[in-house]
């Protein structure tokens, strides 16, 4: 049995329709089954990402005050103190947003008033001195917010919050070159000109929207929001959030009925709803890579059946010039092995050009050579295994001339 290429691509021109079909469905597999990968692994670290927040013991309620006799500011304190002393909770909060909800308030930052000031869009939360604790926040650097710095939010002419505390991710991209430690006590700007002095730094805070890649550029400001709508962060005490939530509404419309109470959740539903989408885009793509898998692996069993049945004569006289069995099963396996290098070259090119388009126009992430490596060697090996397991019927094939 000859191996050299060129006797082998000659022989090959025979069925070239065929090996040019399988050549483009593996090119096709590839491109897709490479940005499946890579988007899947990206989807899949942000649903695995830290918190940061002690999720197993929050949860939620949103308030709306629709009577005259409801007073702005003065009845969600009122919630809060009730809150605060209630047996079952260890702590509580007011706030414009509620972590890894998909509902919330962005602000772009500024390190500087100058032209080529860095700008970081980032989460922005309004909340009290108790906001590290409710939330089981870690502070890295710096303090928290003391009492008599929180302000309240009214209107246009607000009185403007005089600190803010960021995280340690936010932190590092508006100021790069800055030891962490050194931040604190910068002025940061936002909302105009205006902005406010960094007290202190945290690990972790995850913005409302949980499938954002940049889920901890975070700030909290020494703020609250004196709207007739609110959120309410409850931090149950251990093994008590679930009793507590038949109880809460009711109680709190007992403390004031001049309102709707409302949308009581615990975090952990909160977040599982907000990421739906992205499980679903990871079962979409695997399942999308199976089938091409799967479909690429038929083809080729069925063209290279065809080129079994049609070349049982020429099999028949290379047995009796003195090939053996397994020899001629490597020729087919040869052949499928140059059909599939140049599919699978063709699509990684594919891929790599329709990843770029995906990073400018639709913020995908960028492959890696773990996303290109296995889809790669899984067509590699579902091609070759195909081919060989085809070809085992040569085997039966009798050294006689038909």
């Amino acid at each position: 049995m000859n191996f050299e290429l060129m006797p082998t691509l000659k022989a090959m021109k025979t069925s070239w329709l065929g090996f040019a079909l399988i050549m483009f469905q593996v090119l096709l597999s590839v491109a897709v089954a490479v940005n499946a990968l890579s988007a899947s692994r990206f989807v899949g670290g942000q649903l695995n990402a830290e918190t940061g927040i002690d999720e197993d013991n929050l949860l939620h309620i949103t308030v709306y005050g629709f009577s005259s006799q409801f007073v702005v500011g003065v009845d969600s304190d009122s919630d809060l103190r009730y809150l605060r002393s209630h047996p079952k909770i260890a702590n509580a909060i007011q706030s414009n947003a509620v972590p890894l909800s998909n509902s919330g308030w962005y602000t772009t930052l500024r390190n500087s008033t100058e032209s080529d000031a860095i700008e970081i869009n980032a989460a922005r939360y309004m909340v009290d001195d108790q906001a590290i604790d409710t939330l089981r926040l870690e502070l890295l650097y710096g303090r928290n917010f003391l009492p008599e710095e929180i302000v309240w939010r009214d209107g246009p002419n607000h009185a403007r919050p005089p600190a803010m505390i960021i995280t340690e991710s936010l932190a590092s991209k508006l100021f790069p070159d800055v030891p962490m430690e050194e931040v604190v006590g910068s002025f940061v700007h936002f909302d105009g000109d205006i902005g406010a002095s960094v007290v202190g730094i945290l690990r972790y805070l995850p913005q409302p929207a949980a499938n954002n890649s940049n889920l901890h550029d975070s700030f909290m400001v020494s703020q609250k929001l004196a709207w007739a709508r609110y959120n309410l962060i409850v931090r149950a005490q251990e093994g008590f959030r679930d009793s507590l939530l038949p109880e809460l509404e009711q109680e709190l419309i007992d403390l004031n009925p001049n309102r709707i109470v409302s949308n009581i959740q615990t975090l952990e539903d909160t977040y599982r709803r907000s990421t739906n989408g992205n499980v679903a885009i990871v079962w979409i793509f695997s399942v999308t890579t199976v089938l091409l898998a799967i479909t690429t692996m038929l083809s080729i069993v069925g063209v290279e059946n065809f080129n079994v049945k049609r070349r049982i004569r020429q099999i028949s006289i290379r047995r009796v010039l003195g090939a053996t069995r397994w020899g001629i099963v490597r020729y087919f396996l040869v052949e499928i092995a140059i059909v599939l290098a140049i599919g699978l070259s063709l699509g990684l090119l594919v891929a790599i050009y329709f990843n770029g388009v995906l990073v400018t126009t639709a913020e995908f992430p960028k492959l890696d050579w773990i996303d290109a490596t296995f889809p790669m060697l899984a067509f590699l090996s579902l091609g070759l295994t195909s081919v060989f397991i085809t070809s085992l019927q040569t085997t039966r094939i009798s050294p006689v001339p038909r």
